[in-house]
């Protein structure tokens, strides 16, 4: 493997790890939030967000596979443009509402509705730091070349 393809490689799974855990994190705080705990369970935290953050890697890193590295071959010539990072946080969050979509149809109840934008939604949840994530590694990989 050529030293290009193995820097946007790592770059890849930096950010696919940056999305899951982010996300998990975001999930746990904006689900939990103004609703009192109790303190003798947050030993469990940690423990929640290792496993939960690693069963959410495959379904990001699918996530960022389909939906944005396609965007990212569109966007190489404008890459250090300061406005693609909106669009990148734009784009995550709608590849995240759309792979939370897919995701939840096959898998789970298909009760998530691609159309409704509600408090907390998860699909953004993942796509946006994940998106933000690939957009500013990616970015400074392209500087350093």
């Amino acid at each position: 493997m050529n030293q290009a393809r193995k820097s946007t490689s790592d770059v890849y799974w930096k950010s696919v790890f940056i999305g899951a855990y982010v996300g998990i994190f975001l999930q746990m705080v904006v689900t939990t939030w103004g609703e009192p705990f109790d303190s003798s369970e947050l030993w469990t935290v940690p423990v929640i967000l290792l496993a939960y953050g690693l069963f959410a890697v495959p379904f990001v890193a699918l996530g960022l596979g389909i939906f944005g590295l396609p965007v990212t071959t569109l966007l190489r010539r404008s890459a250090q443009a300061w406005w693609v990072g909106g669009v990148a946080a734009l784009w995550g969050c709608l590849s995240g509402k759309l792979m939370f979509y897919i995701i939840d149809h096959l898998l789970f109840f298909g009760l998530y509705d691609l159309m409704e934008l509600s408090f907390p939604d998860l699909g953004i949840v993942y796509g946006l730091p994940t998106g933000l994530a690939w957009w500013a590694l990616h970015r400074r990989e392209l500087a350093g070349r």
